[in-house]
């Protein structure tokens, strides 16, 4: 197993791509094989698309979600609830996973949605600051703070 740890997040998406036999030129490719279990389907490579490949494959290795049907149903819930996307296109395609994720696996999407919107003022932050070049291991742990700090003041609201 690759200890991602140490390296920046640069380092760590190569690595990780290679180990999950990921398609290295996803973002420059005119069509993608959407997949997800035994399901494939070519479709359009959109600009949204090509412009948010890598920063999902950041993601991935963020929270630990793998790049399995369930751990992709899991992230992309994640992603709504840390709202870190901007265009509409990426938005819906989150949405309509979480959708499937809420049929498929109820408790693990509600966990990643809710994880995602404890955690969304930090990973703002994060965005503002470049955090590709930092270690894997400083993000996670900036990231649960906000894990806590969210915790945290609930308790002190109740």
């Amino acid at each position: 197993m690759i200890r991602h740890q140490d390296m920046s997040l640069t380092e760590s998406l190569a690595q990780f791509r290679c180990v999950n036999r990921l398609d290295l030129q996803a973002s420059h490719r005119p069509i993608w094989m959407a997949q997800l279990g035994h399901f494939i389907m070519p479709l359009p490579n959109f600009r949204w698309r090509r412009e948010v490949i890598d920063r999902h494959d950041v993601h991935h290795l963020i929270t630990g979600y793998e790049t399995t049907p369930s751990g992709e149903l899991a992230l992309a819930a994640w992603e709504l609830g840390v709202k870190c996307y901007v265009t509409k296109g990426a938005r819906g395609l989150c949405f309509i996973l979480a959708v499937l994720g809420v049929l498929y696996q109820p408790r693990m999407t509600y966990r990643a949605y809710k994880r995602g919107k404890c955690q969304a003022k930090l990973y703002a932050i994060l965005n503002q600051t470049g955090f590709m070049d930092m270690s894997l291991q400083d993000v996670q742990a900036t990231l649960a703070e906000g894990k806590v700090r969210g915790q945290a003041e609930r308790k002190t609201l109740r």
